[in-house]
């Protein structure tokens, strides 16, 4: 062989070692990436479903779609949070696509400054009480001395004790000006409420009115720029129920049904209607008549003649 031809050899060797290379990194990568466009497919699909759902959802309250899909999901939101509280919200209504906020100012016991927050106007009185008995736990808590290593196990006795006391109070003709103790690990500390509310009040407070917030972009909102976000609706009756189903898969228990069915006559070796074989010929005569056996949901067989 020339060394001519055996270049030639070499090469053609060559060529079909890099073409099996091509299709294996082909195989191996398709292995790969058709598993990911099916669960992309498979995403996008139900994004879309989810999308439809909500036009219709929205053609039954205004008699008409939205091609905005911000609009369309904050109005499906708002419907929502309103239903939630009142079951009975039906009838031609007013949507405003924003909520009412306050914005708090929180002061930090370890660090000098505060933290500014804007809390929902619905629940801005929990907002107050639950940090007003985080913030006065740990005052109690840095007052005690106690360890930072029993930070957690500390504050969260300190501050069962505080609600206690707060209740208390509440529920009984106590004066406030009565002391109440904290008392853990042969440590105490006294307070009245008195002292409770002028701590919470000068560290958790309001520095704005209410104000909205739109549901759409975020943006905070004037009085003027509400009706921008302003929808009538028409809420029809047991709209409440048709929302929470929308957007959930329930079984479809026919199609349970159907598949038992199917299963039934697969075992049978027969896909077609079972028949009275009078003659044991294994075949239908003239004088046979139909039976389908149907898979009931107890389990049991149950012929009906045909």
């Amino acid at each position: 062989m020339s060394k001519k031809e055996r270049k030639i050899s070499i090469l053609d060797y060559l060529i079909l070692l890099l073409i099996g290379a091509f299709f294996c990194i082909v195989y191996f990568y398709s292995s790969i990436i058709w598993p990911r466009e099916e669960k992309f497919k498979s995403v996008d699909r139900s994004r879309m479903e989810r999308i439809d759902d909500a036009q219709k959802l929205y053609y039954s309250l205004t008699n008409d779609y939205n091609e905005d899909g911000r609009v369309l999901l904050s109005m499906m939101e708002a419907i929502k949070d309103t239903l939630n509280g009142d079951a009975f919200f039906e009838g031609k209504k007013k949507i405003v696509l924003a909520k009412k906020n306050k914005k708090y100012i929180v002061n930090s016991i370890y660090k000098s400054g505060a933290d500014s927050i804007l809390v929902n106007e619905s629940s801005s009185k929990s907002f107050e009480f639950s940090e007003g008995i985080k913030l006065f736990s740990t005052h109690i808590f840095k007052s005690m001395n106690f360890k930072e290593s029993d930070s957690l196990e500390i504050k969260t006795k300190i501050q069962n004790m505080i609600i206690d006391n707060l209740v208390d109070f509440y529920t009984s003709q106590a004066k406030i000006s009565d002391t109440y103790k904290i008392e853990i690990r042969d440590k105490q500390y006294s307070y009245s409420i008195a002292e409770y509310e002028n701590f919470v009040n000068s560290n958790v407070y309001a520095v704005s009115d209410v104000f909205y917030k739109s549901l759409i972009d975020g943006k905070v909102l004037k009085n003027e720029d509400l009706e921008s976000v302003t929808y009538m609706v028409n809420v029809p009756p047991g709209f409440k129920n048709r929302l929470d189903t929308t957007f959930t898969k329930p079984i479809k228990i026919e199609q349970f049904y159907e598949d038992s069915i199917y299963s039934v006559r697969i075992l049978n070796l027969d896909p077609t209607d079972n028949f009275i074989d009078n003659n044991n010929n294994q075949k239908k005569d003239d004088n046979e008549n139909y039976y389908d056996i149907i898979y009931l949901n107890s389990g049991s067989l149950r012929d009906y003649a045909g």
